[in-house]
């Protein structure tokens, strides 16, 4: 009988370990991506040069390219803005700038939060930090989202647990 106790105990105790460690994974892909685009945002905003052949910070500043994202790994791009568009284009990649979630977590929605109610945002987005403006940018191929709060849900794909970034583009502040 106490077999069997121990037995039933250690098994809740290992599935509610494995459901953890899921959520984990979760929070870490959260705080990964907060803490790329607080990075982007510093070297922006000090003028930092993207290599030690150039002797002007870039005009566009940085950026982030993120695409809403099921398949089994999602990427993000890190890039400069060379052409000041404040978009992601080929060629602007910072070296080593394509980055990857983990293998469960997939990019779900983003939506935008204009005063009276959200909405969801369906295209790829860029998110591009500027010395000269002094504040985030965030647009798709059409629409420019940096008057409204802004969020960007990650989710686990075998939990379905869902956390989410809240950008402030006016104020300059992301959070989650």
């Amino acid at each position: 009988m106490a077999i069997s106790i121990i037995g039933i105990l250690t098994t809740i105790a290992i599935a509610n370990f494995r459901v953890g460690e899921k959520s984990d994974e979760l929070d870490l892909a959260v705080q990964d991506l907060v803490s790329e685009l607080k990075n982007l945002q510093i070297k922006a905003f000090a003028g930092e040069l993207k290599d030690s052949a150039q002797t002007d910070p870039p005009a566009g500043g940085y950026g982030l390219n993120l695409t809403i994202c099921a398949t089994p790994v999602c990427t993000y791009t890190l890039f400069v803005d060379e052409d000041e568009d404040d978009d992601y284009d080929l060629g602007e990649e910072i070296e080593g700038g394509s980055q990857n979630f983990s293998q469960n977590i997939e990019v779900f929605e983003f939506y935008t939060c204009p005063i009276g109610g959200c909405a969801s945002v369906s295209d790829d987005i860029d998110i591009t930090f500027d010395l000269y403006q002094q504040g985030i940018t965030i647009k798709s191929q059409i629409v420019d989202y940096s008057d409204d709060e802004f969020k960007i849900y990650l989710k686990h794909q075998k939990t379905s647990e869902t956390k989410n970034i809240i950008i402030f583009p006016q104020a300059g502040t992301i959070s989650y």
